[in-house]
């Protein structure tokens, strides 16, 4: 018998049935009162995925699909059924309950907290032995690092799941709330992966969320015993309904958003705490528990406890496809302007600016960290030998984000990164500072970043900058910014628009001070599709060192790969494209990629960069008599048409008469 598709499975369901998931997915159903048609609304939805709706059916339902095809329906959960629905090898994932626990040096943990905090809260396991860790038992439950070893397609279904448990909710409305949702449990559950690390590395280690103090509505001073993500969520029979929320509402929110900090202090150890702890607050400031349903919010919990563990270097990467799956959907909610940056991309700019160790690096429209991702990683593979390399490294990582949301997941992903302390990263607005108040201090070596374009900034924000680059064009005031806080000698890489290369007016005044202060040496041009499907916009990456004026300017012309014609959500640009760039950037010749304007050139065209590439087959140019009588040529064809037509049109109407 052959295995159920989309339809099949929904022509099983009740009319009752078919209605709730149409609900459950935001379909409209309007007329559609019948069966078929109900089948017919979710059948073509794109947005209701098979995947997505055997996610949506009890476990029950899942098993009866499964009888009635003559598949395999044993087992408790729905993942493994939903697989052999799917013609797939169900994946292996940690038995239920099965919790990491701090493995050695864990702080304090009471069984009676003084405030609202978990009744059911595990205690935290010992650390084994050097004996038992060599050799787990051959029937030992496998580790929680397995689940983060699942593929990016696994992943993403999961933060869809999630987000559709929350779409029962009658608390959280929209894909924006859903996502706000989710990051701050990411954020616990990942700093609690870090913290179990850090138990092992660090002498001394506490955990910034043990005895929590802070003062409630009444003035009262109350404290919280513990409130890591390990002392009430990991056990997924926990606390659920009212008992959750209460806590969750009365307790963690106004824990970490009131937190009591201590004054700076010379002792290492307190120091760090204090500084752990600012960290926590500045993240949960903006932050906000939506749910209403205890219980939905314990489905939740449960998931982003099951999927995610970032202990396991390897599955740190898998933050990417997080991020993805986030933007796509603010996309969706209506938050332009938020836009991920291909890692390929990313990477290949960090590498050609090369920032060395002991340079402070920047990104002034930090989203959610990928450029500053990068330039830890190319830091730490080529000169971080020693703890007091590591220790200069990150002081070293700043970033400024306008946002909330990609903020939080900004400091997140540095976290992932073993940034123990990330406070270089600031919630706020680069631009909401006068560019006259950037003074020496202020000044760093390098700056990568994809600043917003496209968008307006609030009114006043030209205020800040001179007249003659008063503008509320984003990219143009970010591009201002960029050259005033760069050192002498410092070096960028900044994405821009094609429309900063030829616009006009301001973006002339910008332009003129970006060549006259620093050397634009290259722009490397994008083809079309890099950014999709947030954008169409023909992008650059322009390349510059400031301290002397530009002389020339070289631009390479980056192709699409061997066969292919644009990228996609499959296909996306790869590194290894950027082989080719890497290579010409310290041997650089003109070629059918490859050409050089000098700065005259430029300056003829009232600073215009918008320069196509002169050596394409398309844009060769041939002998102008040539041209001319091919010209004429095809006149003379056109004209004999015409004569035809009227000849032909003359015959009819004679006929007709």
């Amino acid at each position: 018998m052959p295995r159920p598709d989309k339809r099949t499975v929904l022509a099983t369901l009740a009319v009752k049935r078919l209605g709730g998931l149409c609900d459950a997915f935001e379909l409209d159903r309007a007329g559609a009162s019948r069966k078929d048609d109900l089948i017919e609304v979710l059948a073509r939805s794109k947005r209701a995925s098979f995947e997505e709706i055997l996610g949506q059916l009890k476990r029950d339902e899942l098993k009866d699909i499964c009888r009635a095809h003559d598949l395999d329906d044993a087992g408790k959960e729905k993942e493994p059924i939903i697989a052999r629905i799917l013609g797939r090898e169900p994946e292996v994932l940690p038995l239920p309950g099965v919790q990491t626990g701090p493995r050695s040096g864990a702080g304090p943990t009471r069984t009676e907290p003084r405030a609202a905090a978990p009744e059911t809260a595990p205690e935290p396991k010992k650390a084994r032995s050097k004996q038992e860790n060599a050799e787990p038992a051959a029937d030992a439950a496998p580790p929680a690092s397995t689940a983060a070893k699942k593929s990016n397609g696994s992943l993403s279904t999961t933060i869809k799941t999630i987000q559709d448990i929350m779409r029962k909710d009658v608390g959280v409305d929209g894909d924006a709330q859903r996502i706000g949702q989710l990051v701050w449990l990411l954020f616990l559950k990942i700093w609690d992966d870090r913290e179990q690390e850090l138990e092992l590395m660090e002498t001394g280690f506490v955990s910034p969320l043990i005895d929590v103090k802070w003062t409630d509505m009444a003035g009262k001073t109350r404290t919280a015993d513990d409130l890591r993500w390990r002392a009430w969520a990991t056990n997924d029979e926990g606390i659920t309904g009212e008992k959750l929320l209460l806590f969750v509402n009365d307790t963690l929110f106004a824990a970490l958003k009131g937190m009591q900090l201590s004054p700076p202090s010379n002792d290492p150890v307190i120091e760090m705490l204090r500084l752990r702890r600012t960290l926590v607050k500045s993240v949960f400031e903006d932050a906000y528990q939506y749910m209403k349903s205890g219980t939905l919010l314990r489905q939740v919990v449960n998931k982003v406890q099951e999927a995610i563990d970032f202990n396991d270097s390897k599955s740190r990467h898998l933050f990417g496809d997080i991020y993805e799956q986030v933007l796509r959907d603010l996309q969706g909610a209506g938050n332009a302007g938020e836009y991920y940056t291909p890692r390929a991309l990313t990477q290949f700019a960090v590498d050609m600016v090369d920032p060395r160790l002991g340079e402070v690096v920047l990104d002034p429209a930090c989203g959610t960290g990928g450029f500053l991702a990068c330039t830890i990683e190319h830091v730490r593979k080529r000169e971080v030998k020693t703890p007091d390399d590591e220790a200069k490294l990150q002081k070293c990582i700043l970033g400024v984000e306008k946002k909330p949301l990609p903020h939080l997941l900004c400091t997140t992903n540095m976290i992932v990164h073993e940034l123990d302390v990330p406070t270089g990263i600031q919630h706020g607005n680069t631009l909401a500072r006068p560019l006259r108040d950037i003074s020496p201090r202020d000044r760093v070596d390098v700056i990568v970043t994809n600043p917003p374009f496209g968008g307006m900034e609030e009114d006043g924000i030209e205020d800040n900058f001179p007249l003659e680059f008063r503008t509320r064009e984003t990219a143009d005031l970010f591009l201002v910014t960029i050259v005033a806080m760069l050192r002498d000698g410092g070096r960028a890489a900044v994405v821009l628009p094609d429309g900063t290369l030829f616009g006009e007016g301001v973006k002339t005044r910008v332009k003129e001070r970006l060549l006259t202060e620093c050397e634009l040496h290259t722009i490397v041009r994008l083809p079309k599709g890099v950014f999709a499907p947030y954008t169409s916009i023909n992008t650059n990456i322009l390349f510059f060192t400031k301290g002397r004026p530009t002389r020339e300017v070289w631009y390479y012309e980056h192709p699409y790969p061997p066969g292919a014609k644009s990228y996609s959500k499959t296909k996306p640009m790869r590194i290894e494209e950027f082989e080719v760039e890497k290579a010409w950037w310290t041997d650089r010749k003109e070629s059918e990629h490859a050409w050089k304007v000098s700065i005259a050139d430029i300056k003829s065209r009232g600073f215009n960069l918008d320069f196509k590439n002169p050596n394409t087959v398309a844009a060769s140019h041939e002998d102008p008599d040539a041209l001319l009588e091919q010209y004429a040529q095809a006149k003379a064809a056109a004209a004999e048409l015409r004569e035809q037509l009227r000849k032909v049109l003359a015959e009819a109407l004679e006929g007709r008469a």
